[in-house]
């Protein structure tokens, strides 16, 4: 599910239409400060080192591709209004409530090994509209008469669970976080430092606990390389790149993979689907601030995908 601040005014709107539902929605805000208050700790994070930027220009990153083979895997589905999830969304467009993938990607370093990048949705899914989604999120989900679906296998089910190296997060809302529960507790899990505030912990609590190999990417001393201002050579060959497109989030990243098949510009929720992509509607963020950092993040996005079209855009959720 995607926490959109958008969604919880029209969901808050549509109760008290009906005023016998304001009852639900006082429980709710109930329940929700009562969260507050148990909020875990952040978790024992270590850096994930990344590699120093050598390359001057995004032209010559491209020209030294790594033969990663990357796969795009589709592990689940989402029925909602699209326009949820955008800051100024039209009233009428003909995909407004058209269902949205749930993805995951993997990639295989030559010498690192296997990654993924989100987890998509926990197996649990595949019988229950809530998954394996916390007390809060359960909530979340009722109230935004959100469907969610797993009829395809989860990525555990896809992927060699033992082997994979680590996972790297575009950011902690729980549909790209709940598969997680699937693999070792031990198998690092990588998201920007930024990530892991107080929303993060919240709508993640019981994962946060499971999980004991949290890992966070810095973008403290990153390298500008336009039209994105912050970005990280993962790996330190040119292969693997870290894009910082906060916004959305308060540290979302994208990532450009450098495949010799062809690079791929994951997205991720900086912008959910083509829709968006292609008409530069940022996609919802909490507060005018990082509504302006979506902004920016999509421009910088679109601004790479026009110069480079030989590189293949995967969207959030399309």
């Amino acid at each position: 599910m995607h926490l959109s601040f958008q969604s919880l005014t029209d969901a808050v709107k549509r109760f008290f239409r009906r005023p016998v539902r304001a009852v639900l929605f006082a429980m709710a805000v109930a329940f929700l400060l009562l969260a507050w208050l148990f909020i875990p700790p952040s978790p024992a994070l270590t850096e994930f080192k990344v590699g120093t930027v050598s390359n001057k220009g995004w032209t010559s990153v491209l020209n030294h591709p790594v033969d990663l083979n990357v796969q795009v895997l589709r592990v689940g589905a989402i029925q909602m209004d699209r326009n949820s999830l955008l800051q100024q969304g039209p009233q009428d467009w003909s995909e407004r409530y058209a269902a949205l993938a749930v993805k995951a990607y993997v990639f295989e370093h030559p010498n690192y090994g296997l990654f993924a990048i989100d987890a998509g949705f926990h197996r649990s899914f595949a019988d229950q509209n809530e998954g394996n989604y916390n007390g809060l999120m359960r909530v979340m989900v009722k109230l935004s008469n959100i469907e969610n679906s797993l009829t395809t296998p989860a990525l555990d089910a896809l992927i060699p669970v033992n082997t994979l190296k680590g996972m790297f997060l575009t950011h902690l809302h729980p549909d790209h976080t709940s598969g997680i529960e699937s693999f070792p507790a031990d198998m690092p899990v990588i998201a920007d430092v930024r990530e892991y505030d107080w929303l993060g912990k919240l709508i993640n609590t019981d994962l946060l606990e499971k999980h004991r190999h949290w890992q966070y990417l810095s973008f403290e001393h990153a390298a500008s390389i336009a039209p994105f201002n912050e970005v990280l050579d993962v790996f330190g060959d040119g292969s693997v790149w870290a894009l910082s497109t906060r916004g959305h989030s308060a540290g979302h990243v994208s990532y450009l993979l450098n495949d010799t098949k062809g690079a791929v510009l994951v997205t991720g929720d900086a912008s959910h689907f083509g829709f968006g992509f292609h008409q530069r509607l940022a996609p919802a963020a909490p507060g005018e601030t990082n509504k302006q950092f979506a902004r920016q993040s999509l421009n910088a996005l679109v601004s790479f995908a026009e110069q480079f079209p030989q590189v293949r855009v995967e969207l959030g959720h399309e």
